[in-house]
C-alpha cells in the first residue's frame, strides 16, 4: 500500500512528467521549438553531455540536470507533453470554414475599424 493512498502517488506523478518543462520555464524558456529541440538533443545525448547541451539554453542548468538525472523517464514524458501541446496549438489555429468566409466577405473598412 502506498502511505497517504493513490493521490499522493498520482500527484507525485504529475509533477514529475513536468520537472524537465518547469526547468524550461523557470529560467524563461518557453519557446516550443527550442524546447522541443533541447528535449530531442538530450534524449539522443549521453548523460555526461547533457551540461553542454544545456548551458547555452538554459542557465543555470541545475535544476534540469537534477530532473534528467532523478526523475524516470523524464525525458519520454517531456517529449510526450510537447507533442500534446503542439497538437493542441495545431488545433487552437485552425479557422472553421463559416469564419474563414465570414472574414473574407466583410469590407476591408469594417475589419480596420475593429482592429483586425
Amino acid at each position: 500500500a502506498v502511505p497517504g493512498g493513490g493521490r499522493e502517488l498520482l500527484i507525485l506523478l504529475i509533477f514529475a512528467m513536468s520537472e524537465l518543462l518547469d526547468a524550461f520555464d523557470d529560467v524563461g524558456l518557453v519557446d516550443s521549438d527550442t524546447r522541443a529541440f533541447l528535449v530531442e538533443a538530450l534524449a539522443n545525448a549521453e548523460q555526461a553531455d547533457w551540461r553542454d547541451i544545456l548551458e547555452p539554453f538554459v542557465f543555470p542548468p541545475d535544476r534540469a540536470l537534477e530532473a534528467l538525472a532523478n526523475v524516470p523517464g523524464v525525458l519520454a514524458r517531456s517529449q510526450q507533453a510537447l507533442e500534446k501541446e503542439a497538437a493542441a496549438q495545431e488545433k487552437e489555429e485552425e479557422i472553421s470554414p463559416l469564419a474563414d468566409f465570414f472574414l473574407k466577405s466583410l469590407p476591408g473598412g469594417v475589419l480596420a475599424a475593429s482592429g483586425l
